[in-house]
Parts: C-alpha cells; structure tokens; sequence
C-alpha cells in the first residue's frame, strides 16, 4: 500500500465519521488548498519582494530629485 493510499483511507475514515457539515467543511478546505496550489508560485515567494527597499530609494527618491532619508 502506498503513502496516498494510506492517507487518502485515513481521511476517508474521519469524513465517514463527521456530520454533513463538518464533511463540508472539509471539502471547503480541500477546494481552497487546490486553488491555492494552482496558482503561481512566485507570488507566494518573499523573494519577489527583496527588491522593493532598493527601488524606493533609488526610483522614486530619484523622481523627487533626491534620495529618501533612513531613519535608522
């Protein structure tokens, strides 16, 4: 028996015994991971937005004709 298998009888076995919405519920969650999984992955990805400090400073610092001040 494989891994699937034995995941899917296990899942199937708590269902069996949920009412109808709670079973809902679950299916809810299952369409939600789904969708999710299809999308792109590079949206959910931190590293798309390691640019974003550089390009305020040294875009849009530029269109005001100056650089923007830190704080630190």
């Amino acid at each position: 028996m494989t891994a699937h298998n034995t995941i899917f009888q296990a899942i199937s076995q708590i269902l069996e015994s949920l009412p109808p919405e709670k079973q809902q519920e679950v299916l809810n969650f299952a369409e939600f991971l789904q969708h999710q999984s299809s999308q792109p992955q590079f949206i959910q990805s931190k590293k798309t937005t390691d640019w974003l400090p550089g390009f305020f400073e040294e875009v849009i610092g530029g269109w005001v004709g100056e650089a923007l001040e830190r704080t630190e």
